[in-house]
């Protein structure tokens, strides 16, 4: 656990969280895999000290429900959300891209491809703000760019946890959030002089980023000053071949006041198109493939369907029997793709068997820290036990001693026994009072100590935790390899099998 205080773990009993993408203010990012249906997506859950707050955790469900509604192919679907101890998560598509800041600081795009990339963000917000929703964050971090087989940019907009419903009863109470957690340099001068914005806001930092990734810089300064915004250089004077057009384009987008701007995304959607088709350049298309879900391709289940499901302590050994089959048959036969199949097979059937030898690694492993984590637990649980068992008997003690001593002073102060017996009384009294702080500071150092095995024991608990993640991890890796592995090799079995009339027994359990 430690830094790292959900990897590995499983979330709505679904999601596998196996690596860590990133975080900010208010979350962290891991990828996950939803074991049920073997899809890779991104997890966002709130941190602790965040998520217990349950205004905030209403309000972060309540966005991510406003954007699971949004389906758009610029945009990072969220596909799931909840609640999860004592905080929230949501769900989101796994896109396998950069950010555009990465892209940024290797250099500026250049005008034509950071209009391409405007476009595409143009696109989602049209989306988002036809939904409901303002995104109040658009800047270079929060645009994923994916590079497509044809070498085109397929862009997606992500992170919306900043963004806020436009029924102001849902946000109410939370301007106060704005715009001091935001980026500087992209924020809209409305929100930062008055905190007021409503869509044209996310159309100026549309803007921003545009400009910035044409040439590599803000338009302004980013502490230039919101009441007076100074005029950005148009980009035909910095860029060869710049056009006229997305000058014009880019004042009306980043207007100091809202209503010079575009009226809607829609319309600056039209703008960036109008430069492509003025220009005779082909915008992105808008129908795209999404990428990939999975971290190792698999074929189609057809060809092993069992492989895919049955415990992976049979996959090696199914295998070996049905290369130990094929080639058998295969001995004698004088065909060059045959035997070729028979050499992958055999090459794919020996990494199996070492992958095999690494996940029963891995299984023992896992069962030998279980074993170890159940002995140290044990072993501190019962001395925390018996520190406490006896930090309780000194305290009883210390009472009784405390209730004597009462007892002995009212009795010396009562008045009713002779001279001669108060020296006693006086010596009884001073001894039990003694003898309570004695047993008071045993307790204290009880306490102490149990403190001390306390912190023990919960490091002790986040290092065992922390390893079986891990474990639990590489052993989930190891077994995904596998079963990718096996079906790689059965194909090829298949293909030996089947013209040598052989028929492979694939195992239902």
């Amino acid at each position: 656990m430690g830094d790292l205080p959900w990897l590995g773990r499983l979330v709505a009993s679904r999601y596998r969280l196996i690596a860590r993408l990133g975080e900010d203010h208010i979350a962290e990012v891991y990828l996950a895999r939803h074991v049920l249906i073997d899809r890779l997506g991104a997890i966002k859950l709130l941190r602790r000290e965040v998520g217990r707050d349950r205004t905030l955790r209403k309000l972060f469900l309540r966005e991510a429900k406003a954007v699971n509604r949004i389906n758009h192919p610029n945009i990072v679907e969220i596909s799931d959300y909840g609640e999860t101890d004592d905080t929230a998560y949501l769900v989101m598509e796994y896109v396998p891209g950069e950010p555009l800041t990465r892209l940024l600081a290797q250099g500026s795009l250049g005008w034509e491809r950071a209009v391409r990339i405007g476009l595409q963000v143009a696109l989602a917000l049209s989306r988002a703000h036809e939904m409901g929703v303002i995104h109040r964050d658009i800047k270079p971090a929060n645009v994923l760019v994916v590079q497509r087989r044809g070498g085109d940019d397929l862009v997606k907009l992500t992170d919306f946890g900043v963004a806020k419903l436009l029924d102001s009863s849902i946000v109410t109470g939370t301007t106060a959030l704005v715009p001091s957690q935001l980026t500087p340099g992209y924020i809209a001068p409305e929100m930062r002089l008055t905190g007021m914005l409503d869509a044209r806001s996310d159309l100026f930092s549309l803007g921003v980023l545009t400009y910035e990734a044409a040439c590599g810089s803000l338009p302004y300064p980013a502490d230039a000053p919101a009441s007076a915004l100074p005029r950005p250089r148009p980009l035909s004077d910095l860029l060869a071949g710049a056009p006229s057009s997305l000058d014009e384009a880019l004042a009306r987008l980043l207007a100091p006041d809202p209503d010079e701007r575009p009226r809607d995304a829609f319309e600056a959607v039209a703008m960036f198109r109008s430069i492509l088709g003025e220009l005779g350049l082909a915008e992105p298309a808008e129908e795209v493939e999404p990428p990939t879900e999975r971290l190792i391709h698999r074929p189609h289940p057809r060809r092993a369907p069992r492989l895919l499901t049955m415990p992976f302590d049979r996959i090696a050994p199914l295998c070996e029997r049905a290369f130990d089959a094929v080639a058998v048959a295969a001995r004698g036969v004088d065909d060059a793709s045959v035997m070729d199949n028979v050499s992958k097979a055999s090459e794919l059937c020996t990494m199996l068997l070492r992958l095999h030898a690494l996940v029963t690694q891995d299984a023992k492993a896992l069962a030998g820290l279980d074993e170890r984590a159940r002995a140290i637990r044990s072993e501190l649980g019962g001395r925390l036990d018996q520190l406490g068992r006896d930090r309780s008997r000194a305290m009883g003690w210390a009472s009784s001693v405390a209730e004597r001593s009462d007892y002995v002073r009212a009795q010396r102060l009562s008045g009713v026994h002779p001279v001669q017996a108060m020296d006693a009384l006086l010596w009884e009294e001073a001894t039990l009072e003694h003898e309570e702080e004695v047993s008071i500071d045993h307790a204290d150092d009880l306490a102490r100590e149990q403190g001390e095995l306390s912190t023990r024991f919960e490091l002790a608990n986040e290092a065992l935790e922390g390893e079986k993640a891990t474990l639990e991890a590489q052993l989930e890796g190891h077994v995904a390899a596998l079963r990718a592995l096996a079906a790689e090799a059965w194909q090829h079995l298949e293909a030996i099998a089947e013209p040598l009339g052989v028929t492979l027994a694939a195992e239902t359990v």
